[in-house]
């Protein structure tokens, strides 16, 4: 069995910056879900998008970073 990549999230640091360890796991917590969110919408149709939410000032429609999916089927 190989090793590969099936998928891969980037969170961008967020602006301004966070000071405590537990907003940084809030910031990236969110940016997860709404990862997890878009991918299941496409049912694995896309391989890639972006992960867009509030920033961490509140600002709406903020890029909180980029999630990548390895849609190729590997069914026989």
């Amino acid at each position: 069995m190989g090793m590969g990549v099936l998928m891969t999230v980037t969170i961008n640091l967020p602006s301004p910056p966070l000071e405590k360890r537990s907003s940084k796991v809030a910031f990236a917590t969110k940016a997860l879900q709404i990862a997890m969110t878009e991918l299941g919408r496409c049912n694995g149709n896309d391989s890639s998008g972006e992960i867009i939410g509030q920033g961490a000032d509140g600002s709406p429609h903020v890029s909180l970073g980029q999630w990548m999916f390895d849609a190729t089927s590997s069914e026989p």
